[in-house]
């Protein structure tokens, strides 16, 4: 069982960036107060390249394919707050994971993993299902591992 991410993007289309960091750490624009990016910084992490002087675009070849998480969902943050501030645009996510345990089952033991976070645990006899007010997603987007 693959246990997902909490923050950054549970799907993407085809992505310039060269690492998906940006969607991961606080990126404020440079109008504002407390810019954390230059725009020089942020066209460094871009792959596509476009010369205005010799028309020339490079890059293209390493555009990273978009994806799409498709776990079920519980609850979206549409941002997150760190000891010292407010986080805007970082995404987050809750998935719900169906267990199946053997019938009799008095006990169970989780891996002890620091990067994951339990918020809640319910022992049902059968599976609940959440139903999003529309779709998430484009189907033909391939299931990042």
């Amino acid at each position: 069982m693959i246990i997902r991410e909490w923050q950054g993007p549970v799907g993407q289309w085809d992505s310039r960036l060269k690492e998906p960091r940006q969607l991961r750490e606080v990126s404020v624009a440079p109008m504002t107060r407390g810019q954390s990016w230059t725009a020089d910084a942020i066209d460094q992490d871009l792959v596509v390249k476009y010369d205005v002087g010799s028309g020339s675009l490079s890059g293209i070849d390493q555009i990273r394919r978009g994806f799409v998480k498709r776990e079920e969902i519980a609850w979206v943050g549409t941002h997150r707050h760190s000891q010292s501030a407010n986080q805007p645009y970082i995404a987050s996510y809750l998935f719900v994971y169906a267990i199946d345990l053997p019938a009799g089952t008095r006990d169970l033991s989780l891996p002890n993993e620091g990067r994951i976070r339990i918020m809640a645990i319910t022992a049902a006899r059968a599976r609940s299902h959440l139903w999003p007010a529309l779709t998430l997603y484009s189907a033909d987007l391939p299931t990042t591992n």
